[in-house]
């Protein structure tokens, strides 16, 4: 338990900065709020407040059901290879123009042949990631991770086109470290 306890302090740490870090670019509802920095204490105690109770509310969701709590931490595979998919799928059918190329570069065909298996590699487990673990399948074990990917899609597309993409302001940080004011993070110009 003493394990466990020191683990979850750190993860509600990590899970509310992130959390924070997403308010402060306006990614989130209610970031305004979940963007305030405690003056005193110097820390983003309302991110990690609200996440540790996210948490704590999809922890619960194993005492009603494995099922469901599956079917949770089944699409956290969907949702990450979307995030993926999103970021290298518009900018291969774009020709690869719209890329600010790094130190590292796969130029030519090469960079086209990468892009093109990573995308055909991410649909093609889309598809594996949603069968169901056994035959015959019912209510019990049914794999409801690609039902719960559709959902959040939705939402998320929905959240963008009727709020968040006017608010939304991208992330403003330099690589240099924010300096906090008056309980808000402030990022200096470049």
């Amino acid at each position: 338990m003493v394990c466990i306890g020191l683990t979850v302090i750190g993860l509600y740490m990590t899970a509310g900065r992130t959390l924070w870090t997403l308010a402060r670019d306006g990614a989130t509802p209610f970031s305004g709020h979940l963007a305030h920095v405690n003056p005193r204490f110097q820390v983003p105690i309302a991110s990690t407040i609200a996440s540790a109770c996210l948490v704590t509310v999809l922890g619960c969701i194993y005492v009603g059901s494995s099922t469901a709590f599956n079917a949770f931490v089944g699409s956290f595979l969907l949702l990450i290879t979307s995030s993926y998919l999103a970021a290298i799928l518009p900018n291969l059918l774009t020709g690869r123009k719209n890329i600010r190329f790094g130190p590292f570069r796969l130029r030519g065909w090469l960079g086209f042949a990468v892009n093109g298996v990573a995308c055909a590699y991410m649909m093609v487990w889309f598809v594996i990631y949603s069968f169901p673990p056994a035959l015959p399948t019912d209510g019990q074990t049914m794999n409801y991770a690609c039902l719960i990917w559709g959902g959040l899609t939705l939402l998320f597309s929905l959240w963008w086109f009727v709020v968040a993409r006017h608010g939304y302001r991208g992330p403003t940080t330099t690589g240099g470290l924010s300096t906090v004011h008056e309980g808000r993070s402030v990022v200096p110009e470049p």
